[in-house]
């Protein structure tokens, strides 16, 4: 099979800004936090639109190849969300898809599984997707920066919802968990003693529940600046990861897992597969420090 030619995607996430590129057959990806899906979850702030739309701009001279985006739950459950997205066609020149919960959960699956009998699991900054299959996924409203506006940081109260969502789901019996996202990869990396965030060592890591514990437990004792200077890859993410974290691991418990497989291959490089000719076993990656 050939290899496709040169491709630029936008993964304008909930709290990030994915952008991964494509040159020469291998693959290369850097992330850049937007926050863009804070506040209500109704409508997307001037403040988030204005963070978005500066990091897009910042890459434009950067971009390769033929031109994918899309969009997420912030994106797809905001009432203005044209004033987002209007003005980031006009500046790459293509529509940006606003993916459905399904979709992003089938993505999220193609990316992470690489063929195996695996649930893959992503909590995102406005809702987690879970799916055993690329086409049973399933989508809930929940995730970081909203678990952090309802609950706060009430661990008990998180762990139940994420084993409340457990039970919701029918899951049939699989190989193991992958987790995939912002939330695992930032607090992997926090577990592993990184100063710089280092994908290849985040990449196929094994993590337990017990080992993300200990570490949640450490973060809700500081305050913000605290978990930056202790965990500097935190940085962007450090007000909504305890949250997000307490509620994975009520998610894990509830369908009976006690070690996951993290993955730094996500919606991103699953909306590649499907959207181009490529084929995992022929797709070379490597990540940048971000």
């Amino acid at each position: 099979m050939c290899l496709p030619s040169d491709v630029t995607i936008f993964n304008i996430g909930s709290n990030s800004l994915k952008i991964l590129k494509v040159v020469d057959g291998v693959a290369s990806k850097s992330a850049v936090v937007t926050r863009l899906g804070e506040g209500d979850g109704l409508t997307l702030t001037e403040g988030a639109i204005k963070r978005t739309l500066d990091a897009i701009s910042a890459n434009l001279a950067e971009i390769v190849g033929k031109v994918y985006a899309f969009a997420t739950e912030a994106v797809r459950s905001a009432s203005n969300r044209d004033d987002l997205l209007i003005p980031i066609s006009q500046m790459l020149g293509v529509d940006v898809e606003v993916l459905s919960g399904e979709d992003e959960a089938r993505y999220g699956y193609l990316g992470a599984s690489m063929g195996r009998s695996v649930v893959v699991i992503d909590v995102g900054g406005a809702s987690t997707e879970i799916s055993e299959r690329a086409d049973a996924g399933v989508s809930v409203p929940l995730g970081a920066q909203r678990l952090r506006s309802t609950y706060g940081e009430d661990s008990l109260a998180l762990e139940k919802i994420g084993r409340q969502t457990a039970e919701n789901i029918n899951l049939s019996s699989a190989d193991g968990v992958v987790c995939i996202g912002g939330t695992i990869t930032t607090l992997t990396s926090a577990i592993l003693g990184q100063k710089i965030y280092d994908a290849s060592q985040v990449h196929g890591a094994r993590v337990t529940t017990l080992g993300l514990r200990v570490i949640l437990d450490d973060l809700a004792r500081m305050t913000d600046s605290q978990r930056v200077e202790k965990y500097p890859t935190m940085l962007g993410r450090e007000s909504v990861i305890v949250s997000a974290g307490y509620y994975l691991v009520g998610l894990l418990e509830g369908i009976g897992k006690s070690e996951i497989e993290v993955s730094v291959l996500d919606v991103t490089e699953g909306y590649l597969f499907d959207k181009s000719e490529y084929i995992q076993k022929n797709f070379v990656f490597r990540q940048k420090n971000s």
